[in-house]
């Protein structure tokens, strides 16, 4: 199943993997849990950061 979601509280209760996009590309991708916990490329932080605490 894909799911399309900004709410990302949803995204880590459901995906066990996640695809991160910014402008129709793929920034970052990986287990939902390891990129929550330690996002990689910027685009990925600043979202985190946004939506606030989010448990994967």
């Amino acid at each position: 199943m894909i799911l399309v979601s900004h709410d990302l509280d949803v995204v880590g209760a459901v995906a066990d993997d996640v695809l991160v996009m910014q402008d129709g590309r793929v920034v970052e991708q990986g287990v939902t849990a390891e990129v929550f916990a330690a996002p990689q490329h910027p685009f990925t932080r600043e979202l985190l950061a946004a939506s606030g605490p989010v448990s994967p």
